[in-house]
């Protein structure tokens, strides 16, 4: 992230092409994908911070936040299922059964 309260996620496509995705993030932290291609991006913008979810596969994608958490800079998902999200100081694990968020 950078200093600025807006940043932008990117999407390189396979010919290499760029795309802004305008999300309306402030301060994305972590990213990772999910077994069914959706994009997980921790925000770290105050009064808004949590782990959102993004479906890329829209022409249009919208952010949908799946995990309220003021301190959050990164999330990880276990190849077995489950997801881990990490603040400065502390890890949490989130087993697949606990996460109605998942697909």
């Amino acid at each position: 992230p950078t200093l600025s309260t807006r940043d932008v996620v990117y999407r390189i496509n396979p010919d290499r092409l760029v795309d802004e995705l305008h999300l309306g993030f402030g301060r994305p932290q972590g990213m990772a994908f999910d077994s069914g291609g959706s994009l997980y991006v921790v925000d770290a913008l105050a009064g808004r911070a949590g782990l959102y979810r993004v479906d890329i596969s829209s022409a249009s994608p919208k952010k949908e936040l799946v995990l309220a958490a003021p301190s959050l800079v990164g999330v990880a998902f276990a190849p077995t299922g489950g997801l881990v999200a990490a603040s400065g100081d502390t890890a949490w694990w989130l087993d697949s059964q606990l996460m109605p968020f998942r697909r």
